[in-house]
């Protein structure tokens, strides 16, 4: 089934001339999902780095807003805007959502840390039994 935001040749056209690519000599069939990510969102992690600290503080703090862990469009972009971010929203969408399941999450932007704090919380819950139990347990002295 085709979703809603599912770019046409519009936008893929205009995703090649961003990447800095003529769209017009060959007419060949292009990948938009290959491993690379595109510029505007080495550039979109680029201002959370630089607002946030790090993409991870970003999500935490200003992209998922209800902890659930991954982001609709809607969600997406309202969140983006919030944050002041100006780039092309659709395209941005297009490119973090590569797989078109409608939903993009920390291992999106940053899989590194999302493993990272995966093998966290099997770790604390598999000890401690919650997340919380682990703070309480071994940080907070009060």
């Amino acid at each position: 089934s085709t979703m809603w935001w599912n770019a046409g040749p519009h936008l893929q056209r205009r995703m090649l001339q961003q990447a800095g690519q003529d769209c017009t000599k060959g007419k060949r069939s292009v990948s938009y999902h290959g491993t690379d990510f595109h510029s505007d969102v080495e550039e979109f992690k680029a201002v959370l780095c630089s607002k946030f600290g790090s993409v991870t503080r970003a999500w935490r703090v200003a992209l998922d807003a209800d902890d659930s862990g991954f982001l609709d469009m809607q969600e997406f972009c309202a969140a983006t805007r919030a944050i002041g971010y100006v780039g092309d929203l659709r395209t941005l969408w297009y490119n973090l959502d590569r797989f078109q399941i409608g939903r993009v999450g920390l291992s999106t932007l940053d899989d590194r840390a999302a493993d990272a704090l995966e093998k966290f919380r099997i770790l604390a819950t598999t000890k401690y039994g919650t997340i919380e139990e682990c703070w309480t347990k071994l940080l907070d002295d009060d």
